[in-house]
C-alpha cells in the first residue's frame, strides 16, 4: 500500500474513533419535545393522538412546558384542575395553552362547554409556576366561579363566555400579567371578571354586563393596585349592586366603552402611585 493509502486509512480509523469515543463524554439522556395533546369525548380527535376522553386527562398528560391542549366540540361535565398538568407523566406544571377546536381539529371558537356538577370548570392554584391561557370555551359552574385561576405567570382569557354562574364569572390573580380579550361574563351570582393581579391588565372587546355585583374589579394581587390597565370595546353595564368598572391601578386608560345603568358607579377608578 502506498503511504498515501496509508494515511487515508490511518485518517479513516481516527475519525471512526472520535466517532465511537465522543457519545461516551456526553450525556445519553433525552429530552421530549412538547407534543399537544388532544381531548375528545367521542374518542376520535380526528385520528389526532394522543387522544384522551376528558379534558383533565389531556392536561394529566401534557408536557413538558410550553404544553398545548386542545379540545374537541362537545360539554364536559368535569372539573379541571390545571395544577394537575403533566402529572400522569412524571411532569411538572409550566406554561400551558387550552384552545377549543372544530371537529376536524382547527381552532374555533365556542364549539367546547365546560360545566361541572361541583367546583369551578377550570381551577388552578397560587402556586402554579406558568403562565395559562384559556381560548374559545364556554363555562358554567352551579355553586362557584366559572374559572378561578392564580399563577406566578401571564394569564390570557380569549373567545370565553363565562354567563350564569353562581359566583364570579372569571376570578383571575397573580403576579404576571392579564389579558382578556373578546369575552363575556354576563348575568353572574357575584362579579363579572374579578381581577387581583400584580401586572398589567388589557381589556378589549369584552363584557360583564348584569352581574349581582360588579362588571370588571381589577387591582393588585400583593401590592395595593395592578399595574397600567387598558380598557377598549368593552361595556360593563347593569350591576345589580355595585360598579360597573372597579380599578385599582398604577395607570388607566379607557376607550369606547361603557358603563350604564349600574346600581353604584359606572367607573370607579383610583390611581394608585408604584
Amino acid at each position: 500500500m502506498s503511504p498515501l493509502g496509508k494515511l487515508s486509512l490511518l485518517l479513516g480509523l481516527t475519525t471512526l474513533a472520535i466517532l465511537l469515543i465522543l457519545p461516551v463524554g456526553r450525556s445519553t439522556q433525552l429530552v421530549r419535545a412538547a407534543t399537544p395533546v388532544y381531548a375528545d369525548a367521542a374518542s376520535s380527535c380526528a385520528t389526532l393522538t394522543p387522544c384522551f376522553t376528558t379534558i383533565q386527562e389531556a392536561v394529566n398528560n401534557a408536557g413538558p412546558a410550553p404544553a398545548e391542549v386542545f379540545v374537541f366540540p362537545g360539554t364536559y361535565a368535569e372539573s379541571v384542575d390545571l395544577s394537575l398538568m403533566g402529572s400522569d407523566i412524571a411532569g411538572s406544571a409550566g406554561d400551558l395553552t387550552l384552545t377549543t377546536v372544530n371537529a376536524s381539529g382547527t381552532p374555533a371558537p365556542s364549539t367546547v362547554t365546560v360545566s361541572p356538577a361541583a367546583g369551578q370548570a377550570f381551577q388552578a392554584g397560587c402556586t402554579f409556576p406558568g403562565s395559562i391561557t384559556i381560548d374559545g370555551f364556554t363555562v358554567l359552574s352551579l355553586d362557584t366561579d366559572g374559572i378561578d385561576l392564580c399563577t406566578d405567570g401571564d394569564i390570557t382569557i380569549k373567545n370565553v363566555t363565562a354567563n350564569g354562574n353562581s359566583s364570579d364569572g372569571v376570578d383571575a390573580g397573580g403576579s404576571g400579567n392579564l389579558t382578556i380579550t373578546d369575552s363575556t361574563a354576563n348575568d353572574n351570582g357575584d362579579n363579572g371578571f374579578d381581577n387581583d393581579v400584580d401586572g398589567d391588565v388589557a381589556v378589549s372587546g369584552s363584557s360583564a354586563d348584569n352581574n349581582e355585583d360588579e362588571g370588571f374589579v381589577i387591582d393588585g394581587f400583593e401590592s395595593d393596585a395592578a399595574g397600567d390597565v387598558t380598557v377598549t370595546d368593552s361595556s360593563a353595564n347593569g350591576s345589580q349592586s355595585d360598579d360597573g368598572f372597579e380599578i385599582d391601578a398604577a395607570s388607566v386608560a379607557v376607550s369606547n366603552s361603557t358603563a350604564n345603568d349600574n346600581d353604584d358607579e359606572g367607573f370607579d377608578i383610583v390611581i394608585v402611585g408604584r
